[in-house]
């Protein structure tokens, strides 16, 4: 296995380009729960930012139950620091403090944790070798601890 930054199948444009592309759903998202939060209503919101006409409705609902409208994640912090929103140092820094959860295996299907971020960021190439082995040096022992 090499220890490029990135996977062979994936070069920099790539890994950037879906950065960018996944970020701005991300974005949209966040604006079109503002303006719900506003009192847009859904036609008003798709018209304003050009929006697939379902994400105001499924903002909507997701307000309605009481959840946020996408939560920052680890996986979105890889996202902006390849995107050159944030630093690394910045992305090291939440990431070395995030309140990670782990997932948990069920009898025929997986709940993700948002540790399961951390090895898909290195994977995809968004983590480094080094950073990735650095999150898991501190992090696993500590979960390792509270489940003794």
């Amino acid at each position: 296995m090499s220890d490029s930054p990135t996977p062979p199948h994936r070069t920099k444009e790539a890994l950037l380009a879906h950065a960018h592309e996944y970020l701005a759903k991300i974005d949209q998202d966040r604006r079109i729960a503002q303006l719900i939060q506003e009192g847009w209503d859904d036609d008003q919101i798709t018209a304003h930012l050009d929006a697939p006409p379902n994400r105001a409705a499924w903002a909507r609902r997701e307000l309605a139950e009481g959840r946020e409208v996408r939560p920052l994640t680890p996986y979105e912090l890889g996202l902006r620091r390849m995107a050159g929103q944030i630093s690394t140092e910045d992305m090291m820094d939440q990431l070395r403090t995030w309140p990670y959860t782990f997932g948990t295996l069920h009898y025929d299907w997986w709940d993700r944790g948002t540790w399961d971020d951390i090895p898909l960021l290195r994977y995809t190439g968004f983590l480094t070798p080094q950073e990735h082995a650095e999150l898991q040096k501190l992090i696993l022992p500590q979960e390792k601890t509270r489940n003794a």
